[in-house]
C-alpha cells in the first residue's frame, strides 16, 4: 500500500508540471473560420506570437478554438484570440466563465459581435482613408498606455475595422494614413482586456512586434511580468555553461580579444542593473534588460562557438531591401564586416521585375534600376559576389492582366489547394523556358551580376493532380506511351501511373534547368548558376519534381542552396547530415531560416546551425533573409565572429 502511495505521489510530482496549462493561451480560429487557408494562416500567426512572447519570458501555449476548454483552464490568466471570427455558443459560454473569474482577453482581428459584447465595444464597418489610393500606415498610441508599448506601430492596410468604445472602454491609439489623416481607433482597452483592430505581423519589424504584443499581454495582469522576468532569468542562466552570468564574466574578463572583452564587461553592468530591478520588484522594467543581457550572451556564445571558416556566407535579400537603404555604403559595410561573401538580390520572375526588363512589368511603382546598379557596384568594391534571384515558376505576385495573358497562351497551371486558389507557371511549356532564359541572360548582360539564382524551380508543394494545365494530359500520355488514361485518378497518389508521372514531372523541371543554364553559359560562361532546393532528398523528387543531386551529377548547377528552414536542431542535423555526402557537400550551401515562413531563430540557434554546417564541411550557409531582425541581431554576432578569425 505504501509503495503504491509513493508511486502515485511520484507520478503527480513528475507529470503534473507537464500537464500544467500555460498562464497565457493563444487561441486561433479554426471552427470559426471559413476555409483551411485562413486556418493555416491564423495558426502560423498564433505560433509566431507564442515564440515572441516566450522569447521575453511569458509562459504561453497555442490552441485552436476547438480546444477552448484546455485553453481557458484555471491556470490561464490571459487568453489571446487570433482571428476568432465566429465563435461557437459553447466557446462563448466558456469565455464568459473565464472573464467572470478574472481572466483577461486580448482580441486580435475579429468582427464578432458576441465577442465585442463581452469586451464592451462595438464593431462597425471598415474605413478607408478619404484620399484616393491612400493607406493606413501606422497606429499612434496615446498616454497612459501599457508599459513597453512603443510610441507607434507601423502596419499598412487599405482599410481598417472601426472600433467604438462603450461604457468604460477607451481608445489607446488611432490609425494614421500615409498622408497624415487621423483614423479610427486601432486598439481599445476594456475592463476585460484589449481589442486590436488588426493582426500584427512578426516579419515586418520583429522588435516592435515583440514590444507591442508583450505590452498588451503584460498590461492585462502585472503578475505576468513577474513570471516573465523570473522565467527569462532562469532560461538565461540555464543557457550558460558556467551557470551564472558572473561566473561567465570571471572566466573571460581577461580575454585578449578587445571586442569580446567589451561584451564581457557589458554583462557585469547589465547583471547589476537587473539585480537592482528584482530587488525593487520592478519586473516589467527588468524584462528588456534581461533581453539585452541575453543578446550579449548570444553574441559571446557566437564568438566562442562560431569560428568556422566557410567558403560561402550568403544572405537572401528579399525585396532588395539593401537597395532601399538611406546609406547604401553603410549597409554594404555591415555585410562585409559580418563576413558575408554572397548576396542573392530578389530581381524578377516571368511576370514581374524590380527593374526594367523587356516585355515584363515592374512590380512596384517605379524601377529600382539605378539603386540596383549602385548596390552591385558597392558589393563588387567590397568583394561581395552578387546573384540575381529569380522567382522561376511562382505566379503569386503577377498582375492579373499578366496572368490572364499567360493563361491564354497556355503557360499556366492553376487550381485549388486547401480551399484556396494557386497560381503557377508550367515548367513543361516552351514559352516559360524561353522567358526564364531571356530574363537570366538580360540580367547578367545589363547589370553585371556574378551569378543567377533560381528559386521556385519546381512543381507546387502539394499534389499537382489537383491543378489544371492545358495539354499536360496529352503530353504525359505521349511520354508514357499510353493510348488511354483515367485522368487524374491514374496519376493520383498510389494511382496506376503515378511512378511514371513523377518521372515525367522531374524530367520537365530538369529540362527547364538545363535550358536556362545553356542559355546563360552561351553568353556568360563564367557566371555562377545556382538554385534553391528542398533539403529533404530524395523525397523532393516525388513531391515537387526536383532532382537536385542529378543536377549536380550532370554539371547543370555550380551549387544548390538547400532550404533547411527549421527551429528544430535535431531536424536540422538530420537534413544536413543527409546532404553531407562527400560526393555532394562541396556543392551544397545550407539555407538557414533566420526569419523564414517556418519561424524565427534566436542568434544562438542560428550559430548552432552555422557551426553544424561547417562541421559537416558543406560549401557554406545562406541566411534568409536580410530584414530588420537579421541586420539588428544576427549581423553583429557574425561581425564579432569574423573579427575573431583575424
Amino acid at each position: 500500500m505504501l509503495r503504491k502511495l509513493f508511486l502515485l505521489c511520484f507520478l503527480l510530482l513528475t507529470v503534473a508540471p507537464i500537464l500544467r496549462a500555460a498562464e497565457v493561451s493563444i487561441i486561433y480560429g479554426d471552427n470559426s473560420l471559413w476555409n483551411k487557408k485562413e486556418v493555416a494562416f491564423a495558426e502560423r500567426r498564433a505560433t509566431g506570437m507564442s515564440r515572441h512572447l516566450q522569447r521575453v519570458g511569458f509562459d504561453t501555449e497555442v490552441y485552436s478554438d476547438k480546444e477552448f476548454k484546455k485553453a481557458l483552464s484555471k491556470n490561464c490568466k490571459t487568453a489571446n484570440l487570433l482571428m476568432c471570427q465566429n465563435p461557437s455558443k459553447d466557446f462563448l459560454a466558456e469565455i464568459n466563465k473565464f472573464v467572470a473569474r478574472g481572466g483577461k482577453l486580448c482580441i486580435f482581428y475579429s468582427d464578432s459581435p458576441a465577442l465585442a459584447k463581452v469586451m464592451g465595444i462595438k464593431v462597425d464597418k471598415f474605413i478607408k482613408p478619404q484620399k484616393t489610393n491612400d493607406k493606413w500606415k501606422r497606429i499612434v498610441f496615446i498616454w497612459p498606455r501599457p508599459i513597453h508599448m512603443p510610441d507607434d506601430y507601423a502596419h499598412e492596410l487599405p482599410s481598417v475595422m472601426q472600433l467604438i468604445p462603450q461604457g468604460e472602454a477607451k481608445s489607446l491609439g488611432c490609425w494614421e494614413s500615409a498622408s497624415g489623416e487621423k483614423g479610427p481607433a486601432g486598439i481599445i482597452e476594456a475592463p476585460n482586456g484589449y481589442w486590436v483592430s488588426f493582426l500584427p505581423s512578426e516579419y515586418a519589424n520583429p522588435t516592435d512586434y515583440t514590444l507591442f504584443v508583450a505590452s498588451i499581454v503584460g498590461g492585462t495582469n502585472k503578475a505576468l511580468w513577474r513570471s516573465a522576468a523570473q522565467n527569462l532569468r532562469n532560461n538565461i542562466n540555464a543557457s550558460i555553461s558556467e551557470k551564472s552570468v558572473m561566473a561567465l564574466y570571471e572566466k573571460y574578463k581577461n580575454t585578449p580579444y578587445p571586442k569580446l572583452k567589451k561584451k564581457i564587461e557589458s554583462l557585469r553592468k547589465l547583471n547589476g542593473e537587473i539585480d537592482n530591478c528584482f530587488s525593487k520588484g520592478l519586473f516589467a522594467k527588468a524584462v528588456p534588460e534581461l533581453c539585452n543581457l541575453r543578446k550579449e550572451i548570444e553574441l559571446i556564445q557566437a564568438f566562442l562557438d562560431g569560428r568556422i571558416k566557410l567558403r560561402v556566407v550568403a544572405v537572401w535579400d528579399k525585396s532588395t531591401v539593401a537597395a532601399h537603404a538611406k546609406n547604401k555604403q553603410a549597409a554594404v559595410n555591415k555585410l562585409k564586416a559580418a563576413g558575408v561573401t554572397d548576396v542573392f538580390m530578389e530581381m524578377a520572375a516571368p511576370g514581374w521585375s524590380v527593374v526594367s526588363l523587356p516585355y515584363i512589368p515592374v512590380l512596384k511603382e517605379k524601377s529600382l534600376e539605378k539603386d540596383v546598379k549602385e548596390m552591385i557596384a558597392l558589393y563588387k568594391a567590397a568583394g561581395i559576389r552578387t546573384h540575381a534571384w529569380i522567382y522561376s515558376l511562382n505566379g503569386e505576385y503577377m498582375a492579373q492582366a499578366t496572368w490572364e495573358d499567360y493563361r491564354e497562351r497556355g503557360m499556366t497551371m492553376e487550381g485549388v489547394a486547401n480551399n484556396s486558389a494557386i497560381r503557377w507557371l508550367n515548367p513543361n511549356h516552351n514559352q516559360v523556358k524561353k522567358a526564364l532564359g531571356e530574363i537570366a541572360v538580360f540580367l547578367v548582360q545589363n547589370y553585371g551580376f556574378d551569378g543567377i539564382h533560381l528559386d521556385y524551380v519546381r512543381y507546387p508543394d502539394f499534389p499537382t493532380n489537383h491543378i489544371k494545365s492545358p495539354n499536360d494530359k496529352s503530353k504525359f500520355m505521349a511520354y508514357a506511351n499510353l493510348k488511354k488514361i483515367d485522368w487524374p485518378k491514374d496519376i493520383a497518389f498510389k494511382g496506376k501511373y503515378r511512378s511514371q508521372y513523377d518521372k515525367w514531372r522531374t524530367q520537365n523541371v530538369t529540362e527547364l534547368v538545363t535550358h536556362i543554364r545553356n542559355e546563360l553559359k552561351k553568353s556568360a560562361p563564367n557566371v555562377t548558376f545556382s538554385t534553391a532546393v528542398f533539403g529533404r532528398y530524395p523525397t523532393c523528387i516525388y513531391s515537387i519534381g526536383q532532382d537536385w543531386k542529378a543536377w549536380i551529377d550532370d554539371g547543370l548547377v555550380d551549387f544548390v542552396v538547400a532550404m533547411n528552414y527549421t527551429h528544430d536542431m535535431n531536424l536540422y542535423r538530420e537534413l544536413v547530415s543527409a546532404q553531407a555526402d562527400t560526393k555532394y557537400r562541396e556543392k551544397i550551401v545550407s539555407g538557414i531560416g533566420v526569419n523564414s515562413f517556418e519561424g524565427m531563430l534566436s542568434v544562438t540557434q542560428v550559430f548552432h546551425q552555422i557551426r553544424f554546417a561547417g562541421f559537416k564541411k558543406l560549401r557554406g550557409i545562406s541566411l534568409y533573409s536580410y530584414e530588420e531582425y537579421l541586420e539588428a541581431e544576427v549581423l553583429p554576432a557574425l561581425e564579432l565572429v569574423n573579427d575573431g578569425k583575424k
